[in-house]
Order: C-alpha cells, then structure tokens, then sequence
C-alpha cells in the first residue's frame, strides 16, 4: 500500500479544533505521561466511542491503534508541533482505509474530553 501524502478534506470542527490546539496557551493533560498511560486514558474513551458500532474485529484494531498513535503523539508534543503531528496522523490511517469521518470525530471526542479536565486560566485581577 502506497502512503497516499495528499491531505484529506477536513471538517469544519476539525478545522476548528486543530487551531485551538495549535494556538492553546496550555497543553492537554497528557503531555508528559508516559505513552502507557496516555494510551490507556485514549483507548478508555475511544472503546466507549465506538463499543457499539457494527465495526469489525480487524477494524477496530485499526482504530484502537489509531488511538494508540494518537495518544503517543498527545503526550509529546503541543502547539503547532501537536496540530502537524496530528494532520499526519489522519493522513496516514485514512491512507490505510478507515474512514475520514470517522478518524476525525475519535480526534475531537477524544481532545474535547482531555479539554474539559483541563482547568481555565483565571483572569489577571483587576480585568
């Protein structure tokens, strides 16, 4: 199979997620784990996600590894360095056969889950 390089049609969430994350002041709380534990929390929700989809058994080892791959790249990276290792990441498993709609609602349930754990910045006193 042939690593198909051309990006692929993103959505307008996803689109809106990526920039969230690129331009994020803190980074989700992943990073810094070990890759272990970070695929254990994603696999967690990613299994729930699709626990009751007609999927089968060979597919959804592809999209447990997908979730693996995600998780190893949440725990190293942040920033503009996050967003490019994640558009790679889609690209890659789309290139393997799953399904563009698919990859990128695990990526923002995924990411919209880790964000809620993640406490606001209070504003600066006097604002």
């Amino acid at each position: 199979m042939r690593f198909d390089a051309d990006p692929i049609p993103l959505q307008a969430e996803t689109l809106e997620l990526l920039e969230r994350l690129r331009t994020a002041g803190r980074p989700l709380p992943l990073y810094g784990q070990e890759p272990g534990t970070a695929q254990q929390a994603v696999r967690a929700i990613a299994e729930l996600i699709y626990e009751g989809a007609a999927v089968s058994v060979v597919r959804r080892l592809q999209y447990r590894w997908f979730a693996n791959e995600l998780a190893r790249v949440f725990c190293s990276r942040t920033g503009p360095a996050l967003v490019f290792q994640l558009e790679l990441v889609l690209r890659k498993w789309v290139a393997f056969g799953l399904e563009p709609d698919a990859v990128q609602f695990l990526l923002r349930a995924i990411v919209e889950r880790f964000e809620a754990e993640v406490e606001p910045v209070p504003a600066p006193p006097g604002t």
